[in-house]
């Protein structure tokens, strides 16, 4: 039985990881196996999975590959159990698959807005919901999300994706305190801008210049961080090459002088001018 406070060491789990055909989903695919933990990779993509399943294979680990969209409900209820069923029962839950956008909240379609909501926060819910039911059976287990600085900044030309991130953060505290006497940890990653792929890749595409004080991390420190964050039994880790610590503490007790720091470093203009790009086109 795992301690909670202590950890839970990935070697010999069974890890499910969502979004996994994708960049981030690729990196801590390759780290929860550097660390001896076998993996079920779930993505909508079917055949993007797969063949990324079967990149990782021969590494010591099992390495098992699942399609499913997490916008359809019955899918997302049904996805932990064809998990167990595939390899063995999920100790570790990793809440990766996400839809972002920059753009003006009222230029989104509903379509887009309910899709974000329902895999940005609605599937993740729902699926610690049932991996949460065996983990209490086994007594042991770990259920990490995958947030963003995004949803503790509220960036401007985010509202849709910011919303959905804070709901993250705070469901991952709330659940961690829940659950403080059982041995099943929660932990929640809060990743500054990722250098490679999404956002920063259209940013370039657009021509839009990255500000000097901007807060990036790499995709590699953000799967090491999840990995570490079910090791050493942490609730929260921001991934940052800036201290966020102060600006965020501004924005909960301070909310219209967080907005002139981010103003004042360029912050705000990159959003607004990605934004700008994307409703263009």
């Amino acid at each position: 039985m795992a301690t909670r406070g202590q950890g839970l060491p990935l070697r010999g789990t069974t890890a499910l990881i969502t979004g996994a055909a994708g960049l981030m989903g690729g990196h801590l695919a390759e780290v929860f196996i550097g660390r001896g933990a076998n993996v079920v990779l779930a993505d909508v993509s079917g055949d993007a999975v797969r063949e990324r399943a079967e990149s990782l294979a021969g590494r010591g680990v099992r390495v098992e590959a699942l399609e499913c969209d997490l916008g359809d409900a019955d899918e997302v209820e049904s996805l932990v159990e064809r998990a167990g069923e595939l390899l063995a029962p999920v100790d570790v839950l990793v809440n990766n698959a996400y839809i972002e956008a920059t753009s003006r909240f009222d230029s989104l379609s509903r379509e887009e807005l309910d899709a974000q909501l329902a895999v940005n926060i609605g599937a993740p819910l729902r699926l610690a919901r049932t991996a949460l039911l065996g983990m209490r059976e086994r007594g042991r287990g770990h259920i990490v999300n995958m947030a963003s600085l995004t949803g503790k900044l509220a960036f401007a030309y985010k509202a849709h994706y910011s919303v959905s991130k804070a709901g993250l953060i705070a469901f991952s505290h709330a659940l961690d305190r829940e659950l403080a006497d059982d041995p099943i940890g929660v932990t929640v990653i809060c990743p500054a801008l990722i250098l490679e792929g999404g956002v920063s890749e259209k940013a370039t595409e657009a021509g839009v210049d990255m500000p000097r004080l901007m807060a990036t991390c790499h995709p590699r420190q953000v799967a090491e961080a999840a990995a570490d964050g079910v090791e050493q039994g942490r609730t929260e880790i921001v991934v940052s090459n800036r201290p966020t610590g102060l600006l965020a503490g501004l924005q909960a007790a301070a909310p219209s002088v967080a907005w002139r720091v981010l103003q004042a470093t360029g912050n705000a203009q990159y959003w607004a001018q990605l934004a700008r790009s994307r409703d263009r086109g």
